[in-house]
């Protein structure tokens, strides 16, 4: 019995020492912008009027959403390719005082046939054309259907300008 442990414990030990480890990494660039004074900060205060959402596609069927455009002069080419913009939907509490909730984020909401999940996120894109930069406020609820707002959405802005 313990010629063939030995023999079982030297197989094990072969089979260990001959693996070997290999690490498999993947290569990639990126590009560096460095900004030799800093960023600036442009902070936007947004309001979504009640009633000026509209909507696209088809109420039911899977892409339906609203939609807010804005246009907005801060992002401009330098924010698209080394800025940044953050959006954060301000909403209010009882007390008074409010909270940012960063965007995206999902915000139960009562629908027709019980509570639904919203989407809220956005958009960005300078257009070259007219040099202008555009913010696209975008709701999409869980069972795509475009609920009209009961209220004006207030939306706080932070442009990040190289």
């Amino acid at each position: 019995m313990s010629k063939l442990a030995l023999l079982a414990a030297v197989a094990f030990i072969s089979m260990l020492s001959s693996c070997t480890k290999r690490y498999v990494t993947e290569e990639y660039v990126t590009e560096e912008y460095y900004v030799t004074q800093g960023a600036t900060l442009i902070p936007v205060k947004l309001r979504a009027m009640a009633n000026q959402w509209k909507t696209n596609g088809t109420e039911g069927i899977q892409g339906c959403y609203m939609y807010q455009t804005f246009k907005m002069p801060e992002i401009d080419a330098s924010v698209i390719d080394a800025g940044a913009v953050l959006a954060y939907q301000v909403e209010y509490l009882d007390n008074g005082a409010a909270r940012l909730n960063q965007m995206p984020f999902l915000l139960p909401y009562d629908g027709e046939y019980g509570t639904v999940y919203e989407n809220i996120r956005y958009d960005t894109e300078y257009d070259e054309k007219d040099k202008t930069g555009y913010l696209t406020i975008i709701i999409e609820s869980t069972d795509y259907m475009a609920y009209p707002r009961t209220g004006d959405m207030d939306f706080k802005i932070t442009v990040v300008k190289p």
